[in-house]
């Protein structure tokens, strides 16, 4: 079985490629992703840099993660 934050991580791709996400979208936030996914921040921290490695996303210091 996959780790949890692969399973998010590869769900949020999905999006983008699906064009449910769009470039210049911004992408949930940890906090976001920890309600929504009742996830802990360890978790929601490695999907984001998961994603970011693979080129999906960029992270913004205080602003945010964009598409």
């Amino acid at each position: 079985m996959k780790p949890k934050f692969l399973e998010l991580s590869d769900r949020i791709i999905e999006k983008i490629k699906e064009g449910e996400l769009l470039p210049g979208d911004k992408v949930p936030s940890e906090n976001e992703l920890i309600k929504k996914y009742k996830i802990s921040n360890t978790t929601a921290r490695k999907v984001l840099l998961d994603i970011e490695s693979r080129g999906w996303v960029r992270r913004i210091k205080g602003k945010g993660t964009y598409v």
